[in-house]
């Protein structure tokens, strides 16, 4: 008996997991004193919460199987054990030096608001706040590469280059966006990731500090989304309305200089020489031989 087109769904935790709904009116200053008390109540310290001296243990992954690039390839199925764990190894290094990229991206972004907003109400407060978990989560990152012996995978000087254009991006829904791209991906791969046995303990716990404090990042980006698309859609519906009005006054002045035309200012036909009544802004008499 064989069983066909089972689906084999991954055990995916859901805690701390981001709810944010666009159909209610957002309060920014009241969701970010609340992520702050969140931020108190359940803080993690890496140096603590994660045994760095133990070793790697014997046969686990640094990342499940499934989400290695080769997977389900012909070349796959040729490597050893060894080689798998291996390229596992590369991989995730190569996620984590990312990571530290995108950290700082985020906390210049974070800074930025912080800046220009009023300094000390709720929303500049806990964006300092997250700017020092971001700082925390990259000294976790690289601590974990500097575990695995590998060097850490840079980012092309050109593309360094083009990254300092993104401080000029006006902050609200794109960096929203540009964010929540990043976090939400990453976001899924790990809760996945943290509750597989047959993954390193060090990274599974690395992995679940990082989603539980992500959670609140997640949600103060899509706050941040929906009262920014809030702002430009009634920005939008008075910009509307503005050039609207404009154009009932213009349409009116027009009207108003026809009208005005005087009807006794006698002119000279340019069709006939004839004289006429200036009616109209035609330069030619509607009983003209030319026409």
């Amino acid at each position: 008996m064989t069983v066909q087109n089972v689906e084999i769904k991954p055990d995916v935790s859901t805690e701390g997991v981001s709810r944010v709904s666009a159909r209610k009116p957002v309060d920014m200053q009241r969701s970010a004193g609340r992520l702050l008390r969140a931020a108190a109540e359940k803080f993690y310290d890496a140096e603590i919460d994660i045994d760095w001296d133990s070793p790697w243990e014997e046969g686990k992954y640094f990342l499940p199987e499934h989400r290695v690039s080769l997977y389900g390839t012909k070349l796959w199925e040729k490597m050893s054990d060894e080689q798998k764990v291996e390229l596992g190894r590369h991989e995730i290094v190569s996620i984590l030096s990312f990571g530290i990229y995108a950290e700082n991206l985020l906390s210049s972004a974070l800074l930025r608001m912080s800046a220009k907003g009023a300094l000390t109400d709720q929303r500049a407060l806990y964006a300092l706040n997250e700017i020092g978990d971001e700082a925390r989560h990259s000294t976790m990152f690289a601590r974990l590469i500097n575990k695995t012996g590998l060097a850490p995978y840079k980012l092309p000087k050109g593309f360094l280059g083009f990254a300092k254009i993104l401080h000029f991006v006006p902050l609200g829904p794109s960096v929203s966006g540009a964010t929540l791209l990043i976090e939400e991906i990453l976001d899924r791969a790990q809760r996945e990731a943290m509750n597989d046995p047959k993954m390193q303990p060090q990274l599974r716990q690395l992995m679940k500090i990082h989603v539980l404090e992500e959670a609140r990042h997640i949600t103060f980006a899509r706050l941040e989304m929906v009262e920014g698309c809030s702002v430009a859609d009634a920005s939008r519906a008075l910009g509307i309305e503005a050039r609207w009005r404009s154009l009932r006054t213009l349409r009116t002045r027009c009207s108003s200089i026809r009208r005005c035309t005087p009807l006794s200012e006698s002119t000279v036909c340019a069709g006939c020489g004839r004289s006429r009544r200036a009616r109209t802004i035609a330069s030619i008499c509607s009983s003209c031989p030319s026409l």
